[in-house]
């Protein structure tokens, strides 16, 4: 497994001339598996379970003035959850493939 990511650790990635997003957490075969929690530069972040380098099982997900709390299933919103808008505004209930 050279070269391999496995077990607890931190990566950067770049995303352009100065900008990263970064992933504290834990690997599987150079893959985001388990708990961590990832951070881009857009100020969005991600933490909660991973599957197979994509959200899976129960996270937060803050994006842009959004915030969703609940389930995933590869890297879409699945099962229960709760979304929460700029506008004070939120949905609670299913998701279903992100909808």
């Amino acid at each position: 497994m050279k070269g391999m990511r496995h077990g607890e650790g931190t990566a950067k990635f770049r995303t352009g001339e100065h900008h990263y997003r970064v992933y504290v957490g834990t690997w599987r075969r150079s893959m985001r598996e388990g708990a961590g929690k990832e951070c881009w530069p857009n100020d969005d972040v991600y933490e909660g379970e991973w599957k197979e380098d994509k959200f899976h099982g129960r996270g937060v997900l803050k994006s842009g003035t959004t915030k969703f709390a609940g389930g995933f299933e590869k890297g879409l919103k699945t099962g229960y959850g709760a979304m929460v808008f700029s506008s004070g505004n939120y949905y609670e209930g299913e998701f279903l493939k992100g909808r």
